[in-house]
Order: C-alpha cells, then sequence, then structure tokens
C-alpha cells in the first residue's frame, strides 16, 4: 500500500473520532442542558408553590387580622356600653347619696331632760331649764336658756312631760314667740299626798326660722329631781321646700 493512501485512511480514522468525539460532547452537553433546564423546572415550580404558600398564608393572615379586629371592636362597644351603664349607675347612686345627705342635713331633733344637780324649783310663768341634752341633731336648743330656736322652717313636733316633787301639784305652759299655744296639768286630790304626779302633752305647729319654743312653769313649784323624767323634746318631721 502506498504512503498516500496511508495518509488518507488515517485521516479518514481521524476525522471519524472527532466527529464521534463531537456527537459524544454535543449529547453529554445535551444531557447536561435538560438536566439543568429540568432542575430549573423544579425550582420554578418550588417557587410558585412556594409562593402559592405564602399568598395562602398572607390571606389566613388578613382574614385572622380582620377577625380580631371586629372582635377588639365589640369588645371596646361592650366596654364603652359597661362604663356608661356604670357611669349612669353611678350617677343615680350619687343623686340618692345627696338626697339622702341631704334630708340627713336638714334634720333638727332634740331631747333634754332636767337631771338631780339641775335646778328644781321654778316660778309661775318662769322658763323651765331643762340642762341634759340627751341627743341632739341639727342644733336650735340652748340648754342655759331652756330655749329652742328653731334653724330652719318646717312642721315641727314639740312633746315635753314633768314629774312634781311629792305633795306638789303641777302644770306647765307650751309657749311659741311668747304666746301659750297648749299645757299640761297633773292635779292631785286629797288621797294624792304621797305620790308623785307626772303630766305631758304634744303639740305639731310651723315654725319659720328665728321662732323660739319653750316651756314654762304655770302652777306648782317643784319639779321631780331623776335622770331626765322631766324632759322637753322638739322635732322636725317636714321641712319646707
Amino acid at each position: 500500500m502506498s504512503t498516500g493512501e496511508d495518509m488518507k485512511r488515517l485521516e479518514n480514522i481521524l476525522a471519524f473520532e472527532i466527529e464521534q468525539a463531537v456527537r459524544d460532547s454535543e449529547e453529554k452537553m445535551i444531557k447536561n442542558m435538560s438536566a439543568t433546564v429540568t432542575d430549573l423546572e423544579l425550582r420554578d415550580r418550588y417557587l410558585s408553590l412556594s409562593l402559592l404558600d405564602v399568598h395562602s398564608n398572607m390571606t389566613m393572615f388578613n382574614h385572622t387580622l380582620s377577625q380580631l379586629k371586629k372582635q377588639q371592636e365589640r369588645q371596646e362597644e361592650q366596654q364603652n356600653m359597661t362604663i356608661h351603664h356604670l357611669t349612669h349607675s353611678l350617677q343615680k347612686n350619687t343623686a340618692k347619696l345627696s338626697n339622702i345627705l341631704s334630708h340627713l342635713h336638714t334634720r333638727v331633733a332634740f331631747t333634754a331632760g332636767v337631771g338631780y344637780f339641775d335646778k328644781l324649783s321654778f316660778a309661775p310663768s318662769e322658763t323651765i331649764i331643762f340642762k341634759q341634752i340627751i341627743y341632739q341633731v341639727g342644733g336650735g336648743y340652748n340648754p342655759m336658756t331652756g330655749v329652742f330656736t328653731a334653724p330652719k322652717a318646717g312642721l315641727y313636733l314639740i312633746f315635753s312631760t314633768a314629774v312634781s316633787q311629792r305633795f306638789n301639784r303641777i302644770r306647765t305652759q307650751f309657749v311659741i314667740n311668747g304666746s301659750v299655744k297648749t299645757g299640761a296639768m297633773a292635779q292631785m286630790d286629797n288621797t294624792d299626798f304621797e305620790h308623785y304626779l307626772s303630766t305631758s302633752n304634744l303639740v305639731v305647729h310651723p315654725l319659720q326660722v328665728g321662732d323660739r319654743v319653750w316651756i314654762q312653769m304655770y302652777q306648782g313649784k317643784l319639779i321631780y329631781a331623776g335622770y331626765g323624767e322631766t324632759s322637753f323634746s322638739v322635732i322636725m318631721i317636714n321641712g319646707s321646700q
């Protein structure tokens, strides 16, 4: 065989091998590209699924947030209603309490009596002095003079009881602003010399601010000394509006 033919055959062999190598390289490249494309497709799918999951989660989050806002609004509305109810109730109770306190503030009452060491002898028309204050609210009574001066206008109940010493009858008078309104009398008979005599009376009368009320002796002289058996009381039962 000639040298030219050998060279040609060698060229053909080389060309075949090169062509085969190129084909193998192309196939390998195509496989690698296909795998890369497949991987990219998978990543894109995963990314799409992730984005869809994120969107779904965001939708659920927004829905939950909206529900929480509505629940908070309802709670705030209920709280406002409760606060309004409590405020209204407090205002009503405060008004009632103020009314009660105002009523208590307008009360006027006292009871005073004659004790062991007080003056026991009184002349006719002399004011009986009840020095022992048993109870007093609202002021008005002076235990040094025995005179009650009305601090408020209203309808008053005036009451007095008197016990005489033995062997003495007793008669008292209820006086308002110097005018005798009524009286009380305990009259003895021939069998009463060893007994204590007592008398009492009650009158309801309107008084204006500054009106003066007292009990005075009319007949008799001596008052029994004890624990307030002889007493004087004034009570305001209805204040003027």
